[in-house]
């Protein structure tokens, strides 16, 4: 039977091993990335020495199939290539890796105070005139509903591009932030573990960080007035 050069490789941990468990002798594109090494990594950021070590050793083949060279062959590459277009999670620890590179080359803008104060001001200012067409649109509902939907929809849709500015702004400070009537709470992602992949690998392992599932940072808006 032949083997990938990912069974092969023996500095290759378990965990990496079967998430490349696949028929790379028939796919000679992919074999010829996975050959090449080297691929550059940044200093800072979030990446662990093993995440460092797995990008210089894979980065060139991740990299072929985030950019269409590689066709992606098994679920879990599309799942990769999923993950590496924003269209899902990250799940295997070479998602992490590679979201995680990805942010180290192209961290978040991050506001500064003034910049904050400016945008809670124009999400204020939005709130308060959506509530405010919200309000003539319930009075005067029967009479003029066409003019005020349409005004309506627009202040709306302006409102919720800066809620969601403005809670892109707080991940990107990582922290809370209040002005007037406005409070946006940033809160660290939720750790949860696997039940059954803890079971089973806790019998003969007693580290279980490799099951270990961090979700993304989230932002929680309250307004004074109770809304």
């Amino acid at each position: 039977m032949n083997r990938t050069p990912l069974e092969t490789n023996h500095t290759i941990a378990k965990h990496e091993a079967w998430w490349f468990n696949l028929t790379m002798s028939e796919q000679l594109h992919h074999d010829t990335e996975l050959a090449r090494t080297g691929y550059p990594v940044p200093p800072g950021g979030d990446l662990t020495d093993s995440e460092r070590a797995s990008l210089a050793r894979y980065g060139h083949w991740m990299d072929g199939l985030n950019r269409g060279r590689l066709a992606p062959n098994t679920d879990d590459q599309r799942h990769f290539v999923a993950v590496a277009h924003g269209e899902a999670e990250p799940e295997t620890p070479f998602e992490w890796a590679w979201i995680k590179l990805q942010l180290a080359l192209h961290p978040p803008q991050v506001l500064s105070p003034t910049e904050m104060s400016g945008l809670v001001q124009r999400l204020e200012r939005a709130r308060d005139a959506a509530l405010t067409a919200q309000l003539l649109h319930s009075e005067k509902r029967q009479r003029i509903l066409d003019k005020v939907q349409a005004e309506l929809n627009a202040l709306d849709a302006e409102f919720g591009k800066l809620e969601v500015e403005f809670r892109e702004a707080i991940l990107a400070r990582r922290q809370s932030f209040v002005q007037g009537t406005v409070k946006g709470t940033y809160y660290h992602g939720r750790v949860s573990y696997d039940p059954k992949g803890m079971e089973v690998y806790s019998l003969a392992h007693p580290e279980v960080n490799q099951y270990k599932k961090v979700g993304k940072p989230y932002v929680a808006l309250k307004f004074s007035d109770g809304t």
